[in-house]
């Protein structure tokens, strides 16, 4: 079981990190990777009540438990990574970043700290260690609509490769169905970007239809209204 919990994101950009245990358990042959290596002892203990207690927004509560874990298994991925979740919580994001890259470091594998660093860097404005970061998440779990929607999100903001852009937008509302409320309007900047500005305009026109109430709603009629996707232009 996973939940998405959103940490830090504004604007276009929206962040979340996945509050699981990503040990390498997820359904998959013995051979494709190394397990995450195991947080011994008490360690695991106090692990899993920083992640209970993140999960009920105690933050103080989740760092003291953090600590132990750190002290006593300080150069284990996953210990790094909710360290690094309890940085986020307090807006520490140097210090999130630094436990993000320790984590991806020892465990190259790791795909929630794949994800977590590929969009701190994206919303810090470091667009191509993102997109690199964003690029193994995906691999590491390809249904991941999230991290697609990141992913095309980073292309955007790297004003390069539109088509894959495009493509992650697209695999992201694919694979997060009715989950991936908001998609279509990256999806829609993704088209205007690759110069099909009527595509644009529908993603954008059927996310108002089918979400006016959505809190993103202003944004896409915003947009609409935009001279990029308005429906009078100068030739």
């Amino acid at each position: 079981a996973q939940e998405d919990v959103a940490v830090f994101g504004s604007g276009a950009t929206h962040c979340y990190i996945t509050m699981r245990r990503d040990d390498g358990s997820a359904p998959q042959k013995a051979s494709d990777k190394p397990r995450m290596p195991e947080v011994p002892g008490k360690s695991r203990k106090e692990l899993d009540l920083a992640f209970a207690a993140l999960r009920d927004d105690k933050t103080e509560e989740a760092n003291k438990h953090v600590e132990f874990a750190l002290k006593h298994t300080k150069d284990n991925p996953e210990v790094q990574y909710v360290a690094a979740l309890c940085a986020l919580a307090t807006n520490d994001l140097p210090r999130a970043r630094q436990y993000l890259e320790s984590a991806v470091t020892v465990y190259p594998q790791y795909y929630s700290a794949q994800m977590v660093l590929g969009g701190l860097l994206l919303q810090q404005g470091t667009t191509e260690p993102a997109i690199a970061h964003l690029e193994k998440a995906v691999a590491l779990d390809p249904t991941a609509w999230r991290a697609h929607r990141t992913l095309s999100e980073a292309y955007l903001r790297a004003n390069r490769d539109f088509d894959k852009a495009k493509f992650h937008a697209q695999r992201a509302l694919e694979v997060g169905k009715d989950k991936a409320v908001g998609v279509e309007i990256t999806l829609a900047l993704a088209e205007m970007a690759s110069g099909d500005r009527d595509a644009g305009r529908s993603h954008l026109e059927k996310f108002l239809r089918d979400q006016a109430g959505n809190p993103e709603a202003g944004r896409a009629r915003a947009l609409l209204a935009s001279p990029m996707f308005s429906l009078r232009r100068d030739t």
